[in-house]
């Protein structure tokens, strides 16, 4: 069986993505699973997991909502910002869904430039992931690799 492990599904009227403008034609639209489905099925893909877009809880619970309706979506790889307030709070809540497989993070959240109550934060908030059993995606840009394996060989 096909899976693939890193699909992105957005929606421009939903005001999450930061990144999405109008100028950009080709992106600025809807893309759902049903416009993917087509393909997916021509190559024999039998699943997939849906990666946010946007660093936002309503986004996990977006693509949840999609991963209800199109059972092709097996999992989702939430945005939660491990520096927020709720973070541990909107983990749980995420957690009880069974198609939550994880979180994704950029490599920033690993720089050296953090403070240490950020760092404090990112920690506390992987402790709380690993201890999950969840997955944890990462985003890096070359500039964050050597910050990012530091951080992480610390835990």
């Amino acid at each position: 069986m096909y899976v693939d492990s890193h699909v992105h599904f957005w929606q421009p009227l939903r005001m999450d993505y930061g990144w999405l403008k109008p100028e950009n034609e080709l992106l600025y639209r809807d893309y759902l699973p049903a416009q993917l489905l087509p393909e997916l099925t021509a190559f024999g893909v039998k699943g997939l997991i849906a990666v946010q877009a946007a660093v936002k809880v309503e986004e996990a619970e977006f693509l949840l909502e999609l991963s209800q309706t199109w059972p092709i979506v097996f999992g989702v790889s939430g945005g939660i910002d491990p520096f927020g307030d709720h973070f541990h709070e909107q983990l749980a809540s995420l957690k009880n869904n069974p198609r939550f497989s994880g979180i994704r993070l950029n490599g920033d959240a690993f720089s050296s430039a953090r403070s240490e109550v950020e760092r404090a934060k990112l920690r506390s908030a992987l402790v709380a992931l690993m201890q999950s059993g969840l997955t944890l995606d990462l985003l890096v840009r070359p500039e964050y690799l050597s910050d990012t394996a530091s951080y992480l060989e610390e835990l």
